[in-house]
């Protein structure tokens, strides 16, 4: 599964701190998930993650992930407003950042 991440409001990292913890997305990728931070944040930069970043072109970064991974589940983890629609419009899921520890709960049951 290829998750891709916004960074603020999103990630513990981010400014404002989201909800989604980083040992979780270890954790994640010891699983084998493919975890990529698809935000230009500076927030996030330094995070020992995969990144792909169209700077202001949200929906593109998102194209640009999913090309590299083809064939997977697609899944967008962000708060921003359109960013909704920005994952349909990339062939992925959305989950809002609120419901992500329900989220994880299904995606990592044995």
């Amino acid at each position: 599964m290829l998750l891709l991440f916004d960074c603020d409001g999103t990630l513990e990292a981010g400014r404002p701190p989201g909800p989604v913890k980083l040992s979780h997305l270890s954790q994640l990728v010891s699983k084998g998930f493919v975890v990529v931070v698809v935000s230009e944040s500076v927030n996030c930069i330094d995070l020992p993650l995969e990144h792909v970043v169209v700077p202001g072109n949200r929906l593109q970064a998102l194209l640009n992930a999913r090309a590299r991974y083809l064939n997977m589940r697609c899944v967008y983890v962000s708060d921003n407003p359109g960013d909704d629609d920005n994952a349909r419009r990339a062939g992925c899921e959305y989950v809002h950042p609120s419901n992500w520890l329900g989220f994880l709960e299904t995606i990592t049951k044995p």
